[in-house]
């Protein structure tokens, strides 16, 4: 699951972003529309037809000139993203060379290329490492980060885990990442929408499964004792 949560990253990582793709499709498409009513601006209309046309050019016009300038900022946004993030898997790559490079030396008891290795190449390159990370990971208010405003990722997390398993079962991711915690407190909820005309029972099994979650339960004694009467 986790390598193919990366590898999917790894192509958003390479390719371009969804956003910037859809702007530039609509483009393409508001270029269209506009190649072909001007030619139909030149062929013979009567004066409501043309109107309504130049009306529409007009629009068409600065639509794509806005859509344009987003474009630009995206692009920019994209290109500056990327080098960042092209920038610290360089560095991390280093690292990891270095890191093999020192162990080697310590085993083939080369003390000198290790002190130098252990001293000199590796906190630099750390250094460098520290002051290339995002603003998130070096203790910024996450509030003051706008994730969504950002086109590139380079990290795997709990939902890119649960897409992955959500494409292989079907199961919807939100299912997946909703809290032991929610499901508990749903719980009586979920199983009247599922079991009719037997609300008494149901808040009975809630209650002492709840009980259970919070540990207010005897560890000695089962979570619940109860009979179920009735056809099935």
């Amino acid at each position: 699951m986790v390598d193919e949560a990366c590898a999917k990253l790894k192509n958003e990582l390479t390719s371009k972003p969804t956003a910037l793709d859809e702007v530039d499709r609509r483009i393409i498409q508001l270029e269209m529309e506009k190649l072909s009513l001007s030619s139909d601006t030149s062929k013979a209309l009567d004066n409501k037809s043309a109107e309504a046309n130049r009306a529409r050019l007009a629009h068409l016009e600065e639509e794509i000139a806005n859509l344009k300038v987003e474009q630009a900022n995206l692009t920019a946004q994209w290109e500056k993203e990327k080098g960042e993030v092209d920038s610290v898997m360089g560095l991390q790559e280093q690292i990891a060379q270095v890191t093999f490079e020192l162990e080697e030396a310590e085993r083939n008891y080369d003390l000198e290329k290790a002190a130098e290795l252990k001293y000199g190449t590796l906190p630099d390159l750390e250094a460098r490492l520290e002051a290339a990370k995002p603003l998130e990971e070096e203790g910024v208010n996450e509030d003051e980060v706008d994730e969504d405003s950002k086109l590139l990722r380079d990290e795997v997390v709990a939902e890119d885990i649960a897409n992955v398993i959500s494409t292989w079962t079907g199961i919807p991711a939100n299912k997946m990442l909703d809290t032991e915690k929610n499901k508990v407190l749903a719980m009586g909820e979920k199983l009247k929408e599922r079991v009719v005309g037997q609300n008494e029972a149901i808040d009975v099994v809630t209650q002492s499964i709840q009980r259970s979650r919070a540990g207010l339960n005897d560890p000695s004694k089962p979570i619940a004792s109860l009979i179920f009467l009735g056809p099935t």
